[in-house]
Formats: structure tokens, C-alpha cells, sequence
């Protein structure tokens, strides 16, 4: 059994546990960003992200979309302050109305009205609810339990596809250095002008950076051309 049936067959388990008994569902696993974690390493493609089956095929295209324009979100932003799970409604009422707020509408567009974030090591699983989540103790604790259970499966799976992976060449597309860079940059800093700050170039050079890239890989929106260097292996998130 491959690495990647091995992890559906770990998530639909997860699942079959958490429907018994709490009338919840599991988004999928995912490395907290490099950015928040230091303890993070390299990672490939499908290493850093697993969804589960059931999950539509837009939900990470159109993620992505939203985090180029606006960035982080409000759970991520919590994810980094504490490792306790917390509901997205807690996170949702943890501040303002920030811009960092967009994935609360997001998941809502997916019928998503709450879940419970657990982070455990660089690692974090996600349930999801239709509704509203009241959960005692007790059972954040067992979900909590069965997220680390999960992780820790998910990182033999990722040891080992590293350990295959090792000596394989990364087709780059004959992209340039300064290319991957500023495509790596716009994964992790979502805009152009933050871009051009921290590489200290102009909007316009960055522009024309990303457009060769984009024509290399031959794909027109920079949202899914992040997600498919993201797939190849080019860049990180």
C-alpha cells in the first residue's frame, strides 16, 4: 500500500472515530507555515497536506485564492499564540473583524459552520462541523488524542517519502533563481508590494518575474501556478 493510500485510509478511520461519538467530520492534517515554526523541515509534494477524500477538489484552489489576496488567517494567527485546540468560533470571537477574518466566510461557503484546531509538533488536524461545536473537556481531549494519533502516522508516512525521495532531481521548468524566489515569496507573502519590500526590487520587476514564471509552467492565474509549483515541489507553504 503507497504512502498516500495509507494516509486516506488513516483520515477516513479518524473520521469513523469522531462521527461515533462527537457528530463531527475531519477537514484533513497540514505543517503549521514555515514562518510560525521553526522546528518545521523541507517538505514535497502531499507531505504537508492531506485532505480527506471528501473534501471537493475546489476547496484548496479556491483557498489559495483567498490567502494571495489576503493573506494569513485568523486561524493560523491563533495556531501561533497557543497549542491548546480552540474552536473556529473561539477564534472567530478572539478578535476584530481583521482582514486576517476571510476564512471564516470561506469555510462557510463549504457549509462549514465550526471545527476544533489541534496543533500538536509542527503538525495540525482539523475537524469540521455543519454546526455550531459545544464541546466539553472530555471531548476535546479524546479529539485532541486522536489528532496526535494521526500525526504521528502522517510523519512515518513523510520520513519515509523523503527517504525515497532522496537524490531525485526537481524539474525547475528552466525557471531562473530570481524566479523561484519571487514565487516562493508570494506563497509565503501573499502580495507584490510586500514582495518588492523584502527583496528590495520594484513592483513592476516583480511583476515580470512572475509572468515568466507563469508562462514557464504554462498556466495563466498565479493562484494555481503557486499551486502547482507547490505540487512540483518548487516552493514551500
Amino acid at each position: 500500500m503507497s504512502g498516500a493510500c495509507t494516509c486516506r485510509w488513516l483520515l477516513v478511520a479518524l473520521q469513523n472515530v469522531s462521527l461515533c461519538t462527537l457528530d463531527v467530520q475531519v477537514l484533513g492534517a497540514w505543517t503549521l507555515p514555515r514562518y510560525f515554526k521553526d522546528e518545521i523541515t523541507d517538505w514535497r509534494e502531499g507531505e504537508n497536506l492531506f485532505f480527506h477524500p471528501d473534501v471537493p477538489r475546489s476547496f484548496w484552489p479556491e483557498y489559495l485564492k483567498q490567502f494571495a489576496e489576503y493573506g494569513y488567517s485568523a486561524l493560523t494567527f491563533k495556531a501561533r499564540r497557543t497549542s491548546v485546540p480552540f474552536t473556529f468560533a473561539e477564534a472567530e470571537h478572539d478578535g476584530s473583524n481583521s482582514q486576517a477574518n476571510w476564512i471564516f466566510g470561506f469555510m462557510r461557503s463549504y457549509n462549514i459552520r465550526d471545527g476544533l484546531y489541534c496543533t500538536y509538533r509542527a503538525w495540525a488536524v482539523v475537524f469540521i462541523s455543519s454546526k455550531l461545536l459545544a464541546l466539553p473537556l472530555s471531548q476535546r481531549t479524546f479529539l485532541a488524542a486522536a489528532a496526535q494519533a494521526a500525526i504521528g502516522r502522517i510523519e512515518e508516512i513523510v520520513n519515509s517519502r523523503r527517504r525515497r525521495s532522496r537524490g531525485k532531481k526537481v524539474d525547475t521548468f528552466d525557471m531562473t533563481a530570481r524566479e523561484l524566489e519571487v514565487l516562493q515569496q508570494r506563497a509565503l507573502l501573499g502580495s507584490n508590494a510586500a514582495i518588492a519590500k523584502a527583496l528590495d526590487i520594484s513592483i513592476q520587476t516583480v511583476d515580470v518575474h512572475l509572468r515568466s514564471a507563469r508562462k514557464k509552467l504554462k498556466i495563466e492565474d498565479t493562484a494555481i501556478a503557486l499551486l502547482e509549483a507547490y505540487k512540483r515541489g518548487l516552493i514551500e507553504y
